[in-house]
């Protein structure tokens, strides 16, 4: 290791969220989440207080969207919800929301 560092110092934990949210990027007919999302879902699931609300935000832009928009962002969001649940987060603390208008193909969550 570098000198002044003992190689037992605990690695830096990821962070729990980026800082604009966006957990997920997607090509426009993508629905699939990536490894490093789920990473990220359960940095989250793991870190997140048990008051904590989550509201998940599906983005499809509609102009590139191979079928429905509204369906892919939020199949994008459901899947984000399906794993956060999975790994414990109660479901009634998460809100799933959609968005078709922004050139965006992401999953954003905001804990609040």
């Amino acid at each position: 290791p570098p000198a002044g560092e003992t190689a037992s110092e605990p690695t830096p934990q990821p962070p729990r969220l980026p800082e604009d949210g966006i957990v997920a990027e997607f090509s426009p007919a993508q629905v699939k989440l990536s490894e490093q999302t789920l990473l990220l879902l359960a940095r989250l699931a793991e870190t997140r207080t048990p008051d904590e609300r989550l509201e998940i935000t599906g983005y499809c832009n509609r102009k590139d969207a191979p079928v429905d928009a509204r369906d892919i962002a939020l199949m994008r969001a459901t899947a984000a919800r399906n794993e956060l649940v999975r790994l414990g987060v109660p479901a009634k603390s998460i809100r799933v929301k959609f968005n078709t208008m922004q050139a965006l193909h992401a999953v954003k969550v905001v804990a609040k």
